[in-house]
């Protein structure tokens, strides 16, 4: 992967694009048949359809980088047994697939697959993008991946609903009664001398009928801040 203007190589640029990975979660792929699910009204399904999303990658030495990033549903397919919809999302110059499954229960990532990889890799767990009741208060255990030091690191996290009837405006518009998530999660991981703390922190917002619009995310390694990553995401345009 080419290298954006104004950041890292080594750890730190690893560290920025697994925040990327990690900051799209849904942005915008599920099986046509959730449409009419309660999940799925959160999202247009047809094979497709396109969002572009303003991208800001900042670490916490003040360094960072904004780019386009531009997610697309595929047409359906069969992976590990299931009904799957792949996702492409090209962003700094790296490809990437990643592979919804929806029901009435929810929307999970099961797989995801570099350019590099000549197969997708099967997430253990998969990772609950959303769950049913998406109602105030309700939550759910999912995961985040993190990069830090080099490694691939899933962590444990909450996603709380903090509500379903405001408001979120992006540069693509305003966009009414959108469902708005609060993360949080924590754990270990390998270090060059041990082991470290990673702390999650971060917003998501979803509006009927178009998807994901908006991500605030940051991800810090206590008793070390300087490997500290901020990411922002905002939709700027979609297709249709």
């Amino acid at each position: 992967m080419r290298k954006p203007a104004g950041t890292q190589s080594g750890c730190q640029s690893n560290r920025d694009r697994m925040a990327l990975r990690a900051a799209l979660p849904a942005a915008g792929a599920l099986l046509v048949s959730a449409c009419a699910t309660p999940v799925g009204r959160y999202y247009p399904l047809d094979a497709g359809r396109s969002w572009t999303y303003t991208t800001l990658i900042q670490s916490a030495n003040g360094q960072g980088a904004t780019a386009d990033t531009r997610v697309a549903n595929l047409p359906a397919r069969t992976l590990a047994g299931r009904t799957v919809t792949p996702q492409e999302t090209d962003a700094f110059g790296q490809r990437r697939l990643r592979f919804i499954s929806a029901d009435e229960l929810g929307v999970v990532e099961i797989a995801d697959q570099d350019s590099a990889a000549a197969e997708p890799q099967i997430r253990d767990p998969a990772n609950a993008i959303l769950k049913t009741p998406l109602e105030p208060g309700a939550a759910w255990e999912t995961t985040w991946e993190t990069s830090q030091f080099g490694g691939r690191t899933l962590l444990p996290m909450t996603k709380t609903v903090e509500s379903t009837d405001r408001p979120c405006t992006v540069a693509a518009g305003t966009f009414d009664n959108c469902l708005h998530l609060k993360l949080n999660g924590s754990g270990p991981v390998r270090a060059d001398n041990g082991s470290a703390i990673v702390d999650v922190a971060g917003e998501e917002w979803f509006a009927p009928g178009v998807g994901y619009v908006r991500g605030l995310f940051t991800e810090s390694v206590r008793d070390r801040p300087e490997n500290g990553v901020h990411v922002e995401v905002s939709l700027n345009a979609r297709t249709p």
